[in-house]
């Protein structure tokens, strides 16, 4: 699997979090987390922004998975362009939402 594996620290070197996503079609955020007192603050829209932008110059649509009740998250990943496509069958706790690129450069 290409993926990348971020540990986010603050300049000071303090862990403040994680960033986990796949490189491959689709593109996949499987994991963003952020210690409370340093949400809100832009780091997870400049993360999954440099994200859409990546898959936008190769063509290819990103998909993640949110809880239903992290109403945050899920309004900040629509103020980004993700749609909700439906609950997760298997965890019925999820949104499965994606990201398609507006022109994209490549065929499928």
């Amino acid at each position: 699997m290409h993926a990348e594996f971020l540990i986010l620290e603050s300049q000071l070197g303090e862990r403040i979090g994680r960033y986990y996503v796949t490189t491959r079609e689709p593109v996949t955020v499987i994991d963003i987390c952020l210690l409370r007192a340093r949400r809100a603050n832009g780091i997870g829209t400049a993360l999954i922004t440099q994200t859409l932008s990546n898959a936008s110059a190769a063509g290819r649509d990103v998909h993640l998975h949110v809880l239903q009740t992290n109403i945050a998250a899920r309004k900040l990943y629509e103020r980004l362009g993700f749609i909700v496509e439906a609950a997760d069958a298997e965890q019925s706790a999820h949104f499965k939402m994606s990201w398609h690129p507006a022109n994209p450069s490549k065929s499928r």
